[in-house]
């Protein structure tokens, strides 16, 4: 969790950072959606999540035995000097195992010349194999195949736990950033009204108007603004 929250902090500075550089440029305030966006586009912890979850569609091809169908040929030429020939000397086998039975099931073809005369023989083979102690029947694939598919769960609850930690701490960020911004951005303009309304006043006092001490409250109700602003500008970099 704290990982999540030090590489957030970098995505989140990393995106306000492209925020700030365009907003000489562009005045809009950024929305959560597009701020999601940009923040899993150039965070990289996103990109990790993502990673973590990819290894898991194909554990159990990695994990448990395979069972393609395999076939093998083998060709080979037999030479008999003493009777100025040659043959061919061909074996054909094709297999596949049942990894939830455990069965394998093999079948070859091999024809063999014979050295003594020109005619050759041939070999047709069919094998079962069914193991009965180790693996019996495929109980231990099995059994595999249920632990893989509870650890991938568990992985896929983390990886989700994850991605909840994640936004769960960008949008955190951003409504403390968005409020920071709006308080700071309501402060500025009651301060630049009250300025002007400072303005105002001391011409009043001019044209006689306004009294002195209306210029001196209009001045305490500026300086009370301005310290609010202060406090706000600071809210607002501490949010960032």
């Amino acid at each position: 969790m704290e990982m999540i929250k030090y590489m957030f902090c970098m995505g989140f500075l990393l995106v306000l950072s492209f925020v700030m550089a365009s907003g000489a440029q562009a005045q809009e305030v950024l929305d959560l959606d597009t701020f999601i966006r940009l923040a899993s586009e150039n965070d990289s912890r996103f990109e990790e999540i993502l990673i973590d979850e990819l290894p898991l569609r194909y554990q159990k091809a990695l994990r448990l035995p395979a069972k393609d169908l395999v076939l093998g040929v083998k060709a080979q030429y037999d030479v008999f000097l003493d009777q100025n020939r040659d043959e061919a000397d061909t074996s054909l086998s094709l297999s596949k195992l049942f990894p939830y039975t455990g069965t394998d099931v093999s079948v070859s073809y091999k024809n063999t010349p014979s050295s003594s005369s020109t005619t050759s023989s041939s070999e047709f083979t069919f094998a079962l194999t069914q193991p009965i102690a180790e693996n019996a029947f495929g109980a231990v694939t099995r059994l595999k195949d249920k632990i893989i598919g509870l650890e991938n769960e568990v992985a896929r609850f983390q990886i989700i736990e994850a991605y909840e930690d994640y936004f769960a701490a960008i949008i955190t960020a951003y409504m403390d950033w968005y409020a920071s911004y709006e308080n700071l951005k309501i402060g500025d303009s009651s301060y630049q009204q009250n300025l002007k309304l400072m303005d105002n006043i001391k011409e009043r006092q001019k044209s006689s108007i306004a009294l002195p001490l209306d210029v001196n409250k209009i001045k305490l109700q500026v300086m009370a603004k301005r310290e609010t602003l202060i406090q706000l500008t600071e809210e607002y970099q501490n949010a960032l």
